[in-house]
């Protein structure tokens, strides 16, 4: 039971922690963020 407890934190915690490293790493990546928040920009304009 504990076995299939710690499958699934890793099966939903994988993509969780992907996505936050990438987001910090984007964060520390001037370019990255530039881009981003015209993305988040022209999105919210539309």
């Amino acid at each position: 039971m504990i076995w299939l407890i710690g499958f699934a934190a890793l099966v939903w915690g994988t993509p969780l922690v992907l996505a936050f490293l990438l987001a910090i790493g984007c964060a520390l990546s001037p370019s990255c963020r530039t881009w981003t928040w015209h993305q988040l920009g022209a999105e919210g304009l539309k």
